[in-house]
């Protein structure tokens, strides 16, 4: 399997699409010059694609498809698709990472 650059937006792999999931978190730049990383209050950390680069330092809420069998070369949380975005406003740190 061939990897991505950091901020390719990606289509689903295989065939059965996987089930979608919410999330709420933090948007930020991740580590290759233009992926974009959701960090959910859980902690977890999900690859979103560059064309959410625009709410960076926004909370928002995502419905998507877990994507853990594809890789990039940010390498950096699982790449999820992105269906659904509402912005929650500014980026706050979730209450356990205070």
């Amino acid at each position: 399997m061939s990897g991505l650059q950091g901020g390719d937006d990606v289509g689903p792999v295989g065939g059965k699409p996987p089930a979608a999931t919410r999330i709420t978190g933090s948007v930020t730049e991740g580590v290759e010059t233009g992926s974009v990383v959701l960090t959910g209050d859980d902690g977890r950390v999900w690859q979103i694609g560059r064309r959410w680069q625009h709410l960076s330092g926004r909370r928002v809420a995502v419905v998507g498809r877990p994507q853990p069998d594809l890789l990039t070369t940010a390498q950096q949380g699982v790449v999820l698709l992105v269906d659904e975005v509402t912005d929650l406003g500014p980026g706050v740190p979730p209450p356990h990472a205070m």
